[in-house]
């Protein structure tokens, strides 16, 4: 959809967010729902939407609904504006270029310290999170969170709460990239198969025992996915 100045409510019919039920606190349930909505593409690029439109939509009140976007803005994923309307980002190869080059600075060095603290009991936990969720692909959230999770899991023995956080809001936001280059995952076998294998690449590294085939391992992975990533942009 076109963004205007007063374009700010969906097609008609057309629900931007899914209605949410009970569990967790209103403002992480607003955050989800709007994040799954971006990086699904139900909110597209450069999307006007209307703050009272979406709690309503949400079936909560205006208030966790402006922290939740606050969040989202924090993370790169939406802008707030002036009055009751905010914005989807748009998409900004400069935001692949710091978002990756923040990785690099951070994911080797993690990835070499937390290597050393693994056991061969926890070295086979990682073949078994490739040989048992990457089997088959499957709906793309929940590819996307065993993907999130192989990474987390490959740098835990190091990870400190900052580190989790820092690196949350990373690959939260390389996430919205790495969606649109990885075609939602919806690739042939012989894609599938190779995109398994560079993983299997990073555990067979940590295996080596060797820190300098870590970080060789963990920059390359890196590189890969900018490249694939930065792709995207003569597409668009």
């Amino acid at each position: 959809m076109k963004a205007t100045d007063d374009a700010a409510s969906s097609p008609a019919g057309t629900a931007l967010v899914r209605r949410l039920g009970p569990p967790e606190s209103a403002v992480e349930r607003a955050t989800a729902e709007v994040r799954h909505s971006i990086l699904s593409g139900r909110l597209a690029p450069a999307q006007l939407f209307s703050i009272s439109e979406l709690a309503s939509q949400l079936g909560m009140s205006h208030i966790p609904v402006r922290e939740a976007l606050r969040r989202l803005e924090s993370n790169g994923l939406v802008v707030l504006r002036p009055g009751r309307n905010a914005m989807v980002a748009q998409l900004d190869r400069r935001d692949v270029e710091a978002i990756y080059r923040m990785r690099r600075r951070l994911e080797p060095d993690m990835s070499v310290e937390a290597a050393a603290k693994f056991t061969g009991a926890s070295i086979a936990r990682l073949y078994a999170i490739l040989d048992d969720q990457w089997r088959a692909q499957g709906p793309a959230d929940e590819l996307w969170m065993q993907h999130c999770s192989f990474h987390e899991a490959l740098l835990e023995p190091a990870l400190t709460p900052w580190d989790r956080r820092i690196l949350n809001q990373l690959w939260h936001a390389s996430e919205r990239y790495t969606r649109i280059a990885f075609e939602t995952f919806d690739m042939s076998d012989e894609d599938w198969a190779r995109r398994v294998e560079r993983h299997r690449a990073l555990v067979d590294a940590v295996s080596s025992g060797s820190a300098e085939s870590v970080r060789v391992s963990v920059l390359q992975h890196l590189e890969h996915s900018e490249q694939a990533c930065l792709a995207i942009f003569p597409s668009l």
